[in-house]
């Protein structure tokens, strides 16, 4: 049997994971389609999606300034297939998608 605090914080991380991805395509809704009122939306997914990417990028220049940008090990073609995946083209289509879909619908399809 687990520990019950072992179980227990891992129902925690859980539900922090849950409430993150929500909140995470709530707030790309709100963003994209101009938030309640309904308006035109305030950024378009090329702004969220460097919002997204670019920001981290600049903070972490530093670090891949001085180690390179491909992670050491790793073949080059897993770095791209894992960028086009799940880097900036995931974030346009899911953008683009927000802006005409339901927000259920989106979380019932999106992983």
């Amino acid at each position: 049997m687990p520990d019950p605090s072992r179980r227990a914080l891992g129902l925690l991380a859980a539900g922090a994971a849950v409430l993150i991805w929500a909140g995470w395509i709530v707030a790309v809704r709100g963003a994209v389609s101009g938030g309640a009122g309904g308006g035109a939306g305030a950024l378009s997914p090329v702004d969220l999606a460097l919002l997204r990417y670019g920001g981290p990028a600049l903070l972490l220049a530093p670090v891949w300034l001085r180690l390179g940008p491909l992670p050491r090990g790793v073949a080059p073609w897993r770095v791209a297939a894992m960028s086009l995946g799940w880097g900036a083209p995931f974030v346009l289509l899911g953008a683009q998608g927000l802006r005409s879909a339901d927000v259920g619908l989106f979380a019932a399809l999106v992983p």
